[in-house]
């Protein structure tokens, strides 16, 4: 079994550790899952959280070919979407563009949205990703853009989660974990 390499997410964590200590963080890319568990590891106090653009923006069953919910139809309704149920002033943008949600147009107006004034660009961080044996393995490096956005509004004390599976207008709410 050829598991893939990926490194380079513990740079822009430490970086937000240091930016944003206690704060939620929005990510948006195929990569959510190794970026959480490095924001996740090094916080056992369960100050910071992720909101995953996936989720928030453009929820699916599963993956994004499958009862797909775009939110948001175009870069002010991102901006909107992100000061009303976000909260979050640190967003990580992967770069460039996954396969598997380049059809999304959320995923294109949320892009277009960060050229706004509503967004600083903060910086760049260089990710390497080898597919297969590091000797033979290819590599497709990609980058995380981290961006601050301006104004972002309060922090929802409760969530509310779109919930494609489980038919159309399906949602839930939550709040986040806290020790």
């Amino acid at each position: 079994v050829t598991t893939p390499a990926v490194s380079g997410f513990q740079d822009v964590v430490s970086f937000l550790e240091q930016q944003a200590p206690h704060e939620r963080i929005f990510y948006d890319g195929q990569f959510n899952g190794i970026f959480s568990f490095y924001l996740r590891a090094g916080d056992p106090d369960f100050q910071r959280g992720v909101v995953r653009g996936n989720k928030l923006l453009y929820p699916s069953a599963i993956d994004a070919k499958w009862h797909l919910t775009e939110r948001v139809s175009s870069p002010a309704e991102v901006v909107a979407l992100l000061r009303q149920e976000c909260g979050c002033q640190w967003l990580v943008i992967e770069r460039p563009i996954a396969a598997a949600i380049q059809r999304v147009k959320a995923w294109h107006h949320l892009r277009e949205a960060l050229k706004s004034p509503a967004f600083q660009f903060v910086r760049s961080f260089p990710i390497r990703y080898i597919k297969g044996p590091p000797a033979d393995g290819h590599a497709d490096d990609f980058y995380l853009d981290v961006y601050r956005l301006l104004h972002p509004g309060q922090t929802p004390k409760e969530l509310q989660f779109s919930m494609p599976i489980l038919g159309a207008g399906a949602v839930t709410k939550g709040k986040p974990v806290e020790r």
